[in-house]
């Protein structure tokens, strides 16, 4: 395809040999209108996605270009898709396909961009998806929230049911985005969805066009209940940045939420780490009134407040934690 691309697919991948052809044959099988391109980001795979990629955009060479690099370099604190793919991209819409995940329809970017094309004051299309258990290859049910319009506040609070696998977001919106440190923030999907929701609006497909695929380890599911407490601390950080940045115009209840389950997460994160000079900054505040779990790290946040009794709760809680 010479032509300028209307849609940038960004197809970012580590160790997904066992995945990426499925994946990359989903996205090249879109049947459209215009053309499109397929830009993979392998950050220095160990497993041979390496050379399974190389061999797609040597056979598909118009469309499909690879970008590969001698170090890991997520673990240097750069986003593939923030930093690498979405610089390089020449389309007006943007859709993300990890090398874990796959389309299932074919007609998904063209019904996107129908959508997007006719409302002009849409930043972000997502459909209904399957989540699937590599393991067991079971369905994972989840309670699916169709909104549409202005969803900020809901995506704020994480009451949507958007997936980095559905989306097509308009590039020109991603473009404006603030840069975040990713040692204190989580810059996937989640800042994305806030940061077009806040200022455009979602519309949703109503059909199913992809499967997420939930593996025993990825980047948002964790064995290590560490792991996942470090996750949580940067998504909850992002969160707060828009509530405090942006805090939206109607369900402003949903800002004093997300400030409650930040500051529980910041704690849980210090306690994880031992960190006393961060649990002393952290205010838990006791309303709006939440889970019983929440308020017992709200109570206990207020009862122990020396290093001492830090001490000694960094201890519980690690043998705790290991224990999981």
């Amino acid at each position: 395809m010479n032509e300028t691309p209307l849609v940038s697919v960004l197809c970012p991948t580590y160790n997904h040999a066992a995945y990426i052809r499925q994946c990359l044959d989903s996205v090249i099988a879109q049947e459209t209108c215009f053309p499109f391109e397929i830009l993979i980001n392998d950050d220095c795979s160990t497993d041979g996605t390496t050379d399974i990629v190389k061999d797609y955009a040597q056979k598909y060479s118009s469309f499909v270009k690879v970008f590969t690099h001698p170090t890991n370099l997520y673990s240097r604190g750069t986003d593939a898709v923030r930093d690498i793919l979405l610089p390089m991209a020449r389309g007006k819409y943007i859709a993300i396909c990890e090398g874990d995940d796959y389309w299932t329809n074919n007609k998904k970017l063209q019904m996107q961009v129908d959508l997007m094309e006719l409302h002009p004051e849409t930043g972000l299309v997502y459909t209904y998806f399957d989540k699937i258990v590599e393991a067991t290859g079971e369905k994972r049910k989840f309670r699916f929230h169709e909104l549409e319009g202005y969803v900020y506040p809901e995506t704020l609070a994480c009451k949507d049911s958007i997936w980095y696998v559905t989306v097509m977001m308009r590039k020109d919106l991603m473009l404006q985005a603030p840069h975040l440190d990713m040692g204190s923030y989580f810059t996937g999907d989640i800042f994305w969805f806030n940061w077009i929701s806040r200022q455009s609006d979602v519309r949703l497909l109503r059909t199913h066009t992809a499967v997420h695929r939930i593996l025993g380890e990825s980047m948002s599911h964790f064995k290590d209940p560490r792991k996942k407490i470090d996750f949580f601390y940067l998504s909850s950080n992002t969160r707060l940045y828009f509530a405090t940045h942006y805090p939206p115009l109607r369900k402003k209840r949903y800002a004093r939420m997300i400030i409650k389950k930040s500051a529980v997460n910041c704690m849980k994160y210090a306690l994880a780490h031992g960190d006393y000079e961060l649990y002393k900054r952290v205010q838990v505040p006791f309303f709006p009134p939440m889970s019983i779990k929440k308020t017992g790290y709200t109570l206990l946040r207020c009862l122990c407040t020396s290093e001492k009794a830090f001490n000694l709760l960094y201890k519980l809680y690690d043998k705790h934690l290991s224990k999981i």
